[in-house]
């Protein structure tokens, strides 16, 4: 189960396994064929909304309004916006691990970076 602030608050959006075949007969492609075009930044606009509707009805959301949060919230967002939840949703479904819950360490690897060479700066001049 993933979150994502849609609307006015958090809610969370799976696709139940109920729900694949559906959205491989909207989308017109086989799961991994989806997958990869997701993945890979060629997939098309209607994937994007298809995937999240699906996502928010696998969370609980009734059917009219994972339609309604679709047309009134995430259509008009850049496409930018809306790939992160689209791409959680079918890395939860390919490998049961969403991706953008991996730690990270960006911070902890520039803090040693800048200890690093303030350690090299004060050997060389004290």
């Amino acid at each position: 189960m993933i979150t994502a602030f849609i609307g006015d608050k958090e809610r969370q959006l799976k696709i139940i396994p109920e729900h694949i075949a559906e959205l491989e007969k909207l989308t017109t492609s086989a799961i991994g064929v989806l997958y990869t075009r997701v993945l890979n930044a060629a997939f098309s606009y209607g994937d994007l909304i298809t995937i999240i509707r699906l996502g928010l009805i696998g969370g609980g959301t009734s059917e009219q309004e994972a339609l309604h949060l679709t047309e009134t919230y995430i259509k008009p967002r850049p496409i930018m916006q809306t790939l992160p939840i689209a791409l959680d949703l079918m890395e939860l479904v390919w490998s049961g691990e969403v991706l953008s819950d991996a730690p990270d360490n960006a911070a902890d690897d520039e803090e040693s970076l800048r200890a690093a060479i303030n350690d090299a700066l004060e050997q060389v001049a004290p």
